[in-house]
């Protein structure tokens, strides 16, 4: 995306974050955070997302505060774009925090899961030094040493150099 549009999307953010924390005077408003503004590129549109915190019949309440206040909150964005059009602002509520905590606590369940029921295999697995050991005798089983390049060190007098024959 361009600059300019970047530029806008962040002043509509910061623009939309002031008035719903400090103007709206709605009791309905609890605790609303907007995370992310989408923005057209004819600058027609604009998404405000918000995250609420509160069970779902106070996201619910504080979401139609939140339509109810959409004209305001669209003046007070024009106001602060001053461009020759002001875009159509649409607010939606982002759930994605909610789904990572949903995640989050899902891993935490595998994770107490694995733990409770020991290592996997039911414990035949051998310690990480008596595996390490037998690799090694693997990989070298039947193999010699070769110690040839020991003759290509310099020896005393010698600097290292080839001469060309």
């Amino acid at each position: 995306m361009s600059i300019k549009i970047e530029r806008l999307k962040e002043r509509i953010r910061a623009r939309a974050a002031e008035a719903i924390l400090h103007e709206m005077n709605d009791p309905r408003m609890g605790f609303v955070t907007v995370t992310r503004v989408d923005l057209a590129a004819d600058l027609r549109n604009a998404t405000i997302w918000v995250s609420i915190l509160g069970n779902e019949s106070e996201q619910r309440r504080i979401m139609r505060a939140l339509g109810d206040a959409r004209g305001r909150l669209q003046g007070k964005i024009a106001n602060a774009l001053q461009t020759r059009t002001t875009p159509m602002i649409k607010i939606t509520q982002d759930t994605s925090i909610e789904k990572s905590f949903a995640v989050a606590s899902i891993l935490d369940a595998i994770e107490a899961e694995r733990r409770e029921l020991g290592p996997v295999g039911g414990g035949d697995e051998q310690d990480d030094d008596e595996s390490a050991g037998d690799d090694d005798a693997a990989a070298g089983e039947g193999d010699e040493v070769d110690n040839s390049l020991d003759e290509l060190e310099p020896q005393d007098g010698d600097d290292g150099v080839v001469e060309e024959r």
